[in-house]
């Protein structure tokens, strides 16, 4: 699956490090670490708004996987609100949030490069 043509876990890693250069602003200049930070957060969600809202609406019949990229994305959508209502960014829990996408698309990743070896052998 590719988003705008950039593969999800590049856009996770763009974001993680937008996040870092944010929090890396933020100690010295805290609104322009926020504005940072927050602008990486909103084109991630961005990318991914599509395919989320569909796993948002097929919640009950989506498998174990979509569950937890849509509520990953719920997560990260507060996240973002939160960040711009009280003035700060929390590293912690956004990263972990990104975390756990980066995860299940590279496990994805990985099974989909295995069925395709799989297949060339015989």
């Amino acid at each position: 699956m590719k988003i705008m043509k950039i593969s999800p876990k590049t856009a996770i890693q763009a974001v993680v490090s937008g996040v870092v250069i944010g929090a890396l602003l933020s100690r010295d200049y805290p609104k322009a670490g926020l504005v940072v930070s927050a602008c990486f957060i909103a084109f991630y969600l961005g990318l991914t708004f599509r395919r989320r809202m569909c796993y948002l609406l097929h919640f009950v019949s989506g498998g174990i996987e979509k569950r937890f990229l849509a509520v990953s994305w719920l997560c990260t959508l507060y996240l973002l609100v939160a960040a711009l209502v009280a003035g700060t960014v929390y590293n912690f829990f956004l990263l972990l949030a990104l975390g756990l996408d980066y995860f299940l698309y590279d496990k994805r990743q990985r099974a989909s490069a295995g069925k395709e070896k799989g297949a060339g052998e015989l």
